[in-house]
Order: structure tokens, then sequence, then C-alpha cells
């Protein structure tokens, strides 16, 4: 599901990107706002299914978020290229969305 709502959101921004000529730094805050809606939508569905130890399973499913997000980042460039900083911030919206969608179940 949380991929479904990425998709949508990052269409979006797509759209708004061609029609209002946005700056990188504002395509850059839509992308982590992104990040943090969509582990947010997740992590709320995984702990509806799990009905326990909210946090933790939010928390949880923001990693495997991340995880399947820098895994598609390899495979689609090849090779890990990002920069620490930019995978720091990656890691903190999406712990931090899945961990208040987690809280919000």
């Amino acid at each position: 599901m949380s991929y479904g709502v990425t998709v949508a959101l990052l269409l979006a921004l797509a759209f708004l990107l061609y029609k209002m000529k946005l700056q990188p730094a504002q395509v850059g805050l839509g992308v982590a706002a992104i990040y943090i809606l969509s582990t947010m939508a997740g992590g709320f569905v995984t702990v509806k299914f799990m009905k326990r130890k909210r946090l933790l399973c939010g928390l949880g499913f923001g990693a495997l978020y991340l995880a399947v997000l820098l895994l598609m980042s390899v495979i689609s460039q090849t090779g890990f290229s990002a920069a620490v900083s930019d995978v720091a911030k990656a890691a903190a919206c999406c712990l931090a969305g899945g961990a208040l969608g987690g809280i919000a179940g």
C-alpha cells in the first residue's frame, strides 16, 4: 500500500515540477514529505494487522521501506553512489514516518 501512495505522490510532485518549475530544494522537500507520508500509511496499516507493539512495528516498517528504497537505488544505478547525508535524511524520514504511523495505528 505504501508504495502505491509513493507512486501517486511522486506523480503529483512530477506534475507540480512540470507546471510550476519547482526549485531543487522544493523538490527535495517534496520527496522527504513523500517518504514520511508513505511510511506513515504503511506503519498505520502494519499496526492494524499486528495489533501490538505499535512503535516497534512502525519503526520496523520504516526500516523495511528504507531497505527496499536503497536496494532499488543500487539496482537502478548499478552501484551505490548516494552521499551519506542523503541516506541519513532518507533514513530519518522513513523511520520517523513509520513510527508516527505506528503510534497513530
